[in-house]
């Protein structure tokens, strides 16, 4: 009896484990091939996605580090001039900056949501930018 309890200890232990991997995953948002570069398209996505946000979260669509374009819910915050929004490996907003004197750069504030208005943020932002994993 004592080999079955823990049998199912570890199978319960690995479940657990998955999931848990799972959830992490998943706060990083899902892969696209691009991200809207207008405010009528990102409205558009942002409606279609809007579901899957709620209380203060709201649709993004970023760049992470490798350059590949996620979406995802997260709270809007405020970009500083000089500064592109990216997406963590665990799900988080962060920034990176990019050399003002670069046409595209933002030259101004901006909210993180509003990210479409510097296309320049998104990188390769064109379906054969993604490459298959």
């Amino acid at each position: 009896m004592a080999a079955v309890s823990v049998v199912q200890f570890w199978l319960i232990l690995t479940s657990v484990i998955c999931l848990l991997k799972w959830v992490e995953a998943s706060k990083a948002g899902h892969k696209v091939d691009t991200c809207p570069e207008t405010k009528d398209l990102w409205e558009s996505r942002a409606a279609s996605e809007s579901a899957s946000c709620g209380g203060v979260s709201e649709y993004h669509c970023l760049r992470d580090k490798d350059g590949k374009k996620r979406e995802l819910c997260l709270e809007k915050t405020r970009i500083l001039q000089g500064n592109c929004p990216i997406v963590t490996e665990k799900g988080f907003l962060n920034w990176e900056a990019c050399n003002e004197s670069l046409p595209g750069c933002p030259n101004n504030h901006y909210l993180s949501n509003e990210v479409y208005k510097f296309p320049f943020c998104f990188g390769n932002n064109t379906s054969s930018s993604i490459k298959s994993e």
